[in-house]
């Protein structure tokens, strides 16, 4: 063992029986030493029952060769094993270079995201806000009041499809993870309510939020990407609703485990509708470009597939569970421990 520790050994022949120490217990120190594991270990040996052949190779040798052996046949083993050996390291190798090129590519990839996130979101965010500031300014005449209206309509839409593109990517990162915290739901779903009514009463559509058995008002969890899962999929509602509204209805249901509620969101619209040989890929990057019947409602096509992945991250599940020419429904399911669950397990 001493020898092998010291490295450089490609193959190891071993026989059963042995003064001090038989071949399967050397074996085992063989196989259990991380700097030995993976020598091939090859056992030749008189001892020519089954039963021995069957412990050696269940303990990690790559062969077993009964003596008398044939010098031609006992050679061209030991170059197979020492060949199959070369090239399981080769492959080794490529692998730990790929993991590094990987590595390189997802840190150079988060660099990336956070200067495109700084360079075009802080430009843009100053554009939407003086332009709702002007807004407010009661000389304007009707046409400026258009116009600027025009100007911060477009940036916010370039903004969401900005964030589209940064969450889509970063959602791939290995770095990506979830900012869990405690937070008030009933709060969450009042600011929720407050703002997409305004944005249907603007499109001439109602809204009407619906909530049952909702008893905690504390939820632990990610409340910013809850909430932009939420926001999208209402957005989404509203923009390819032209008549009728939009139901948002929460509740929630018991889980198989005592510390989880699910949390059940549906959002109902009486809009277009997906076309059913569409259903299949509606959560497919860039879906959207690629169909000239919704094209013209703008966007990448992104937002569905951030979506369903933050919903993936959250041990939820995102489903469409109806869509035809009278409207779409969608069903999010997300698992959170309520307050009063975490408290009661501690």
């Amino acid at each position: 063992m001493r020898i092998l520790n010291q490295g450089s050994i490609d193959l190891v022949l071993l026989d059963v029986t042995m003064p001090g120490m038989d071949g399967y217990e050397v074996l085992r120190q063989i196989k259990t030493n991380a700097k030995t594991a993976n020598i091939p270990v090859i056992f030749l040996t008189a001892h020519e029952d089954n039963a021995n052949e069957a412990k050696g190779l269940s303990l990690g040798a790559v062969d077993y060769i009964r003596k008398p052996s044939n010098p031609e046949l006992l050679r061209a083993r030991i170059k197979t094993h020492l060949e199959l050996n070369n090239y399981r390291k080769h492959l080794e190798s490529l692998v730990a270079e790929r993991t590094a090129d990987l590595e390189m590519a997802n840190q150079a990839k988060s660099d990336f995201l956070a200067v495109i996130g700084h360079e075009m979101r802080t430009p843009l965010n100053s554009v939407i806000g003086f332009s709702s500031i002007l807004l407010s300014d009661n000389t304007l005449t009707d046409e400026q009041h258009d116009y600027i209206g025009y100007i911060n309509k477009a940036g916010e839409n370039l903004l969401v499809n900005i964030n589209d593109i940064i969450d889509f990517v970063s959602l791939d990162c290995s770095e990506f993870t979830l900012d869990l915290r405690h937070f008030n739901f009933q709060s969450l779903l009042t600011d929720i309510n407050a703002e997409f009514t305004a944005k249907a009463k603007e499109r001439k559509l109602s809204f009407n939020l619906e909530c049952d058995n909702l008893e905690n008002n504390i939820v632990f969890g990610d409340p910013r990407r809850l909430n932009q899962i939420v926001r999208h999929l209402i957005s989404n509602s509203i923009k390819f609703t032209d008549q009728g509204g939009i139901r948002f209805h929460v509740s929630t249901e018991t889980t198989e485990s005592k510390d989880l509620l699910n949390y059940i969101f549906i959002i109902e619209d009486t809009g277009c509708g997906i076309p059913g040989d569409k259903l299949v890929q509606i959560f497919e990057i860039f879906s959207q470009l690629e169909d000239p019947s919704i094209r013209k409602y703008g966007g990448f096509g992104l937002g569905l597939s951030v979506c369903r992945k933050l919903v993936h991250f959250m041990s939820g599940l995102l489903e469409i569970i109806r869509s035809d020419s009278s409207g779409t429904t969608i069903k999010v399911s997300i698992p959170l421990p309520t307050s009063s669950r975490i408290a009661s397990s501690d």
